[in-house]
């Protein structure tokens, strides 16, 4: 089980997509093509990322609010994370 420590230590180092298959519910490998979408854009290990201190926190941290304020970040003017939408890139 992956810690809020461990989150946020990867959050700060700029290193979200990392945490990915630690996210993974009970360990269960994410399929090939789930995974590939996931990480066409940091928000989408960000967004699984924030979930999980919920989960493990049950309420607002700082931890929280500033994942939120990525996210936030993140998201293009069409509401899309970079690369929802036919967009490439995006928010990396």
């Amino acid at each position: 089980m992956i810690s809020t420590y461990m989150i946020d230590k990867r959050f700060r180092t700029g290193h979200v997509t990392a945490l990915l298959d630690r996210l993974a519910p009970a360990g269960v490998d994410l399929p090939l093509p789930l995974k590939a979408r996931l990480m066409q854009s940091q928000a989408g290990p960000l967004g699984l990322a924030l979930r999980r201190v919920y989960e493990l926190t049950y309420e607002r941290t700082e931890l929280a609010d500033r994942m939120l304020a990525q996210l936030v970040h993140l998201q293009l003017s069409d509401g899309s994370f970079g690369g929802d939408g036919g967009h490439a890139g995006g928010g990396d």
